[in-house]
């Protein structure tokens, strides 16, 4: 290779290093901070779109699996949200962080677990959950709730998915307005 091509490589990686490296700092994900409080804002935030709350943590190998499938199926059917919460505790937020950056999580929304002791913040999103992980949660157009733990079923996730894309938004309408008292005859 003659000399003005190897100058030319050298440049062309050195400038590709330097681009992918700014995009890998550039693409610390945001985590919101999960409280006693957040889940019910969640379902609130998703009222007539479908939503999966998926559990997770940075020691739980299924739920690396499960990250990936959830991105894929998110990309594939949009309109379902998505939102991963690392069930992890905040001194674990660099690992998490990391985790997440190496990680396809495409749109999702991303929370971890915040100070508070873990078994409040998990009796905070259902009484019956005990720790396992992974664990998600898909919450219909119609707000069905379906609670899901362990290795996740590819096959059963899809057609949610599938079925939730296709379903026709909820309307969500303030309550009506009470009606106006009736006028009183004059005496």
């Amino acid at each position: 290779m003659n000399a003005a091509l190897r100058k030319v490589c050298r440049w062309a990686t050195l400038v590709l290093t330097s681009a992918l490296f700014s995009l890998g700092a550039a693409a610390a994900p945001e985590l919101r901070i999960f409280n006693s409080h957040s889940f019910t804002e969640i379902r609130e935030a998703a009222k007539g779109r479908p939503v999966v709350v998926a559990f997770w943590s940075t020691t739980c190998a299924p739920c690396a699996h499960e990250l990936g499938l959830l991105a894929r199926l998110q990309q594939e059917f949009p309109r379902v949200k998505v939102v991963l919460i690392a069930a992890d505790p905040p001194e674990l937020k660099p690992k998490v962080a990391q985790l997440l950056r190496h990680a396809a999580t495409g749109a999702a929304e991303l929370w971890q677990f915040n100070e508070e002791s873990e078994d409040r913040l998990r009796y905070s999103v259902d009484h019956a959950w005990r720790g396992e992980l992974p664990r998600a949660y898909f919450i219909g157009t119609d707000g069905t709730m379906i609670t899901r733990s362990g290795v996740p079923d590819e096959a059963w996730s899809a057609d949610w998915f599938r079925r939730e894309a296709a379903a026709p938004a909820a309307s969500v309408t303030a309550p009506a307005a009470a009606p106006a008292p009736a006028p009183t005859p004059a005496s």
